[in-house]
């Protein structure tokens, strides 16, 4: 479920009319602020630089998406999650996926100019699906993005994208998160980043959230994608802003946002995005 509100008029990047996703979405937009009520020095100054800012898309991966919007090539997913909304089918097409559940384009964009912002380089997604925000995500160079998905089929098919697009700087690890994660964590130093955009339950985001915290860096920051799309997915995000390393937390609708470093200054934040 991905939705944007522009112009005081509502607009689905879902055909669910759920109740529970209207009535939050009026919650966050009651409550959401801009730079006026931001008294911390650090996060006034990533507003008002990164996230009030309009990002351009990348034109490569906008045609991409483009062509995946029209892709009507029928995969057999393989879901570990809390699956689809909008299709609850185990086939679905290409289309269907880049249409009602691949990311938009301003998130994307935004999550591209954040990594250039912080200067991050080791860079963790969960839940790769078509791979448009990967791309993203692997715009700078010197970045090393390793995405983990569950389902083959998609697996191959954001590889084939990542070939169209000459990135060499992106890892695909194969498999049950639950399984390949752990493993992957072991032998890691550090993370920067991590985007958590894959199992949306309660239990398992706050397993996501536990697990790697021990290995984020000081400057890192967790990004946990649609947690409005459930009761559960919100009140594993009201727990993770409860967390003592959860230093500041940040809701701007299509993601929540937690830095860990301890210098920065407490506070939990709704901003309009």
């Amino acid at each position: 479920m991905k939705w944007l509100f522009q112009n005081s008029t509502w607009s689905f990047h879902s055909s669910s009319t759920d109740l529970y996703f209207i009535l939050s979405y009026i919650r966050y937009w009651l409550q959401q602020s801009e730079e006026h009520s931001i008294h911390a020095p650090f996060l006034y100054k990533f507003y008002t630089e990164l996230v009030k800012k309009k990002h351009s898309p990348n034109i490569k991966i906008e045609s991409l998406r483009e062509l995946y919007k029209q892709d009507k090539t029928e995969l057999e997913i393989i879901d570990f999650g809390a699956g689809s909304k909008t299709n609850t089918n185990s086939k679905r097409t290409v289309e269907s996926i880049a249409n009602h559940v691949a990311t938009p384009a301003k998130f994307s964009a935004f999550l591209a100019a954040l990594i250039d912002y912080l200067d991050y380089k080791e860079l963790v997604e969960l839940g790769t699906s078509l791979g448009l925000n990967t791309l993203y995500m692997s715009i700078q160079n010197e970045s090393l993005v390793t995405s983990f998905e569950g389902d083959p089929s998609l697996c191959k098919l954001a590889q084939e994208g990542f070939q169209k697009l000459n990135r060499t700087n992106i890892t695909v690890i194969e498999g049950n998160i639950d399984l390949t994660l752990p493993e992957f964590l072991k032998e890691k130093d550090q993370i920067d980043l991590i985007y958590i955009d894959a199992n949306h339950r309660y239990e398992p985001t706050l397993e996501y959230f536990e697990m790697c915290l021990p290995k984020m860096s000081k400057n890192g920051l967790m990004i946990f994608d649609d947690i409005h799309w459930s009761k559960g997915m919100w009140n594993a995000w009201n727990e993770i802003k409860k967390h003592p390393q959860a230093k500041l937390t940040v809701d701007i609708f299509e993601a929540g946002l937690v830095f860990i470093n301890p210098d920065l200054q407490d506070g939990d934040y709704t901003l309009k995005f």
